[in-house]
């Protein structure tokens, strides 16, 4: 929402700004009302236009959501850590992190509050502004031709109009003592239907209130309009002096004070005046509007989302990947913050920003390798059963943080066969003395060198900072490890994602087998999952090589018990023939880590 209103603002200003530097100055009146609307609605829908990219990527896109470690640093840890004289050998030691309790966004609260007490105040406002018309034109006598209806009021007052009623004073009119160039001037506004433009615009900001730009160019629209009619004044009397005077003669009069309304404005006579009789060459004009064009389409490569390959990009208002990140974030489980739950995502929206990404982006944001038609089409359905089946994606999890006991610490301190490493740079042990047990979030303790006769086993102390936590842990691309089913009546599947890599890249412990991916691995998962079958399961405790070609190994849970089982690879929305031999194997339980969700 923020990127929206930046990117909205910033396209607001820059054509406004090209208006007023330029085109204002220049008797190009129609255009310049279409290039002031077109200007409100392009700067309102540049953000959601998608296209293609033409030309090269000047700057990667750096921005990542995925940014919980400052609640990570809040944690309150209890652990037990080994000191240096009981250490285990070749152990990484991590403490045991509680999971964050969720606080309200009070502030997200608060701007909520602010923005729709904001809302309602202009909107009311507005609508007291409308009522005044129509209080007005109920008190007063009218008038109805076939064009529009004249107001009679009580009272001095000039004319001025509002959609298609003209507010004459009734002892003027009665006496004919209104110009004609003055009613030409009103019915023109008329006739142009000038008074929808300022409707639009007062919409626009009871809508976005907090925006002055909108008042801008509500006053700009406004001048517009006395240009137009007061060219319409002189087309039809062909007597640009006396009107001069006409109009310098009224500056004095009384002006209703009517902001939606369309009256004989003479705050602003000296720039009508100056521009009265001025006429923009054609040439002049078609280049004008050249340059009007190509800042949109300026714009429009600097701010829209680009798709499928190269474009020029402005590093914070480049809104791709955080959408995708914002969206796939609010799916997260709260009390287990790596554990995606398929019901709180929202597909859609989560395609429509991924399809927005380029190639590059797609390789840095949070993997969801399920946006493949025949995966994605069975992700849907899935979605809409939860009674029956509920689907979660498990990621993999960065290391806990952890506090150091301050007797830890102090016992590093003063031990001389230490050796400190901090952030993968070794330091003396005496740097220890600039540092605090809070200035890291992870340590590990490891003996270099084992006691022996006559001498004390030493050790290597390795500290890592926040910063280098959230560059390590938090900052690279989440990948998912598991993905789960759990069915109503307590049954449950796993499918170890991260299988699917190792049979790309082969398997480190039997060469024999080649690397294989098996095909439509996300579909054929989620189809067992949405077809759940375990009776019909083969089970095996072993994979064959000709096995990946035919199934996918899947783990299931059946009355406590876990089971190895195949499930059927799906091919063109049906499922393979069951046609195997014998070939190479894997153990399954090396494949199988005893992960449990339960």
């Amino acid at each position: 929402m923020i990127l929206f209103l930046l990117k909205s603002t910033l396209s607001l200003v820059l054509l406004l700004a090209l208006y007023h530097v330029v085109l204002s100055k220049e008797s190009t009146f129609r255009f310049n009302r279409f290039y002031l609307l077109f200007a409100l609605v392009f700067s309102f829908l540049v953000p959601f236009i998608s296209i293609p990219k033409v030309i090269p990527t000047v700057q990667d896109n750096s921005v990542k959501i995925w940014n919980n470690f400052e609640s990570a640093q809040s944690i309150v840890v209890t652990s037990t850590l080994t000191a240096i004289e009981e250490p285990k050998s070749s152990t990484l030691e991590y403490g045991v992190a509680k999971d964050p309790v969720p606080s309200p966004d009070y502030w997200k609260m608060t701007i909520a509050i602010i923005y729709v007490g904001g809302f309602l105040f202009f909107t009311l406002r507005f609508g007291f502004q409308l009522g005044g018309f129509w209080k007005l034109i109920k008190e007063n006598s009218q008038i109805l031709t076939s064009t529009h209806t004249i107001v009679l009021m009580k009272g001095e007052s000039l004319p001025f109009t509002f959609l298609n009623y003209l507010f004459v004073s009734k002892s003027t009119y009665k006496n004919s003592g209104i110009e004609n160039e003055i009613i030409a001037h009103e019915m023109a506004h008329i006739r142009q239907k000038h008074s929808w433009d300022i409707l639009a615009v007062e919409v626009l900001r009871c809508i976005f209130w907090f925006n002055p730009i909108l008042l801008l160019y509500r006053k700009a629209i406004q001048l517009n309009h006395e240009f137009l009619a007061d060219e319409a004044v002189n087309t039809t009397f062909r007597d640009i002096t006396a009107y001069q005077w006409l109009l310098y003669s009224k500056v004095q009069n009384f002006n209703p004070n009517f902001p939606l309304c369309s009256p004989f404005n003479y705050s602003v006579t000296a720039k009508r005046l100056k521009i009265m009789g001025s006429k923009t060459d054609p040439l002049k004009s078609a280049l004008l509007k050249s340059l009007s064009f190509v800042l949109f389409v300026g714009i429009i490569f600097a701010l829209s989302p680009i798709k499928n390959s190269l474009a020029i990009s402005i590093p914070f208002m480049d809104s791709g990947p955080e959408e995708y990140e914002t969206i796939i974030a609010a799916a997260f489980d709260e009390n287990q913050a790596y554990m995606l739950n398929l019901t709180k995502l929202n597909l859609k929206a989560l395609q429509k920003a991924y399809e927005g990404l380029s190639e590059e982006e797609r390789g840095e944001v949070t993997e969801f390798p399920f946006f493949e038609e025949a995966a994605f089409s069975r992700l849907l359905a899935l979605q809409k059963i939860p009674d029956k089946v509920q689907v979660a994606m498990q990621y993999n999890n960065p290391p806990p943080t952890m506090q150091i006991k301050i007797e830890i610490w102090e016992n590093w301190r003063k031990t001389k066969n230490v050796e400190l490493e901090i952030d993968g740079e070794m330091q003396d042990i005496s740097v220890l003395d600039s540092y605090t047990p809070k200035d890291f979030v992870l340590h590990e303790v490891r003996e270099t060198s084992p006691k022996k006769f006559l001498k004390k086993p030493s050790y290597i102390v390795k500290l890592t900072t926040p910063e280098e936590y959230h560059r390590k842990y938090i900052i690279p691309k989440k990948e998912i490890k598991i993905i789960v089913a759990q069915f109503e009546d307590g049954d449950r599947a796993e499918a170890y994602y991260f299988m699917k890599n190792m049979f790309k890249f082969g398997h480190p412990i039997n060469s024999d087998i080649e690397p294989f991916v098996p095909e439509n691995f996300e579909a054929s998962v989620l189809d067992a999952f949405l077809n759940f079958s375990p009776s019909s399961y083969r089970q095996s405790d072993i994979i064959l090589k000709v096995d990946l070609e035919k199934d996918i190994p899947i783990s299931i849970v059946i009355n406590g018990e876990r089971k190895s089982v195949f499930v059927p690879i799906v091919e063109n929305g049906s499922k393979k023939s069951d046609n195997r031999s014998k070939a190479t194997v894997i153990g399954w339980s090396d494949l199988n880590p005893k992960t449990k969700f339960e």
